[in-house]
């Protein structure tokens, strides 16, 4: 997943690999931000924030339902990249891409605001 400092028409600020996300859940009260949310990696937290409420729901939702697939892929060695069934891996960037139309966003798009 991409994100931008300021706009999606800049440069991307970085990448969330969803493959290595633990978590995520809102984080409005813990940073004073309306409508942010946190992804969580072993090695940072990726503070972000929405448009409005619903759209923060929606990404997490996205977000948390390609943690529950990759970490069901990773624990039966299927389709995690390596070695696994690619027509379930096209499966899942299908399903990816028809969570991110549901956000009203182009695939490999994320959020025009992060908190670094």
């Amino acid at each position: 997943m991409l994100y931008f400092a300021k706009s999606e028409t800049d440069d991307p600020h970085g990448q969330i690999s969803l493959e290595t996300a633990l978590t995520v859940k809102s984080a409005s009260a813990a940073i004073g931000r309306d409508n942010a949310f946190v992804v969580s990696t072993p090695t940072a937290s990726f503070y972000c924030c929405a448009p409005t409420v619903e759209e923060k729901d929606a990404w997490i939702g996205a977000i948390g339902r390609a943690i529950v697939r990759y970490s069901h892929a990773t624990a039966g060695g299927a389709l995690d990249g390596r070695g696994g069934d690619e027509e379930a891996d096209e499966l899942d960037d299908v399903e990816l891409d028809e969570d991110a139309a549901m956000l009203g966003i182009k695939p490999g798009i994320a959020l025009s605001e992060s908190i670094a």
